[in-house]
């Protein structure tokens, strides 16, 4: 689907969160909160505001590690709110 959309980077939220941008891709498997809350995909899309407000674009790279860490984060805030 990403190499249908020119390469964007996508994030497939679920118990292991799939990123891809095409030409690489990753799976987070960070443990998270028993239940996901509502407005989490909210939250995620936040956090993945703010790292890519502050990218460098000339770096192709980053957007796949943006989103890596913003689903890290993500469920590291959501498992702490237990």
């Amino acid at each position: 689907m990403s190499q249908k959309l020119n390469n964007a980077t996508i994030i497939k939220k679920g118990i292991i969160d799939i990123i891809s941008n095409g030409k690489y891709s990753a799976l987070v498997a960070e443990e998270s909160s028993m239940k996901r809350c509502g407005g989490q995909g909210d939250v995620l899309c936040g956090v993945l505001a703010t790292f890519a407000s502050y990218r460098d674009e000339s770096d192709t790279s980053t957007p796949l590690l943006e989103a890596v860490l913003s689903c890290i984060l993500t469920r590291k805030a959501a498992k702490e709110s237990n």
